[in-house]
């Protein structure tokens, strides 16, 4: 669903992307695949005998994450910083956030957590 609302946000794939979509696709829907693929003329051969695509593992890294920032056990707001933030900025960040929306609290009663990963 989220491949295709890119795509609707884009307006149109190129013949490329559409030969990797099916070639990726044909593990679920051989049958149909077979059908596109000689229709649209994506390739030479049957999609099943083509090379599966590359990995990239530099194309899975998030550039930014999103963190929840917890007053009393409670999730107050959520922030989204960038990936390698430290954890001193990510708590600076917070701190700035939490006061900006009007709250207070007592800081002998903050616990600090940054889960990274």
């Amino acid at each position: 669903m989220a491949l295709l609302n890119d795509i609707y946000d884009i307006g149109s794939v190129t013949k490329g992307e559409f030969r990797l979509f099916t070639i990726l696709l044909n593990l679920f829907a051989p049958h149909i695949c077979e059908e596109v693929w000689e229709h649209s003329k994506l390739g030479d051969g049957m999609v099943c005998q083509q090379h599966w695509p590359e990995y990239d593992e530099s194309k899975c890294v998030d550039k930014t994450i999103e963190i929840a920032v917890q007053v009393c056990e409670k999730i107050r707001c959520r922030l989204e910083v960038a990936a390698d933030i430290d954890a001193e900025k990510c708590n600076c960040s917070c701190k700035g956030r939490f006061k900006s929306s009007g709250r207070t609290f007592r800081q002998t009663n903050c616990k600090r957590n940054l889960c990274t990963g």
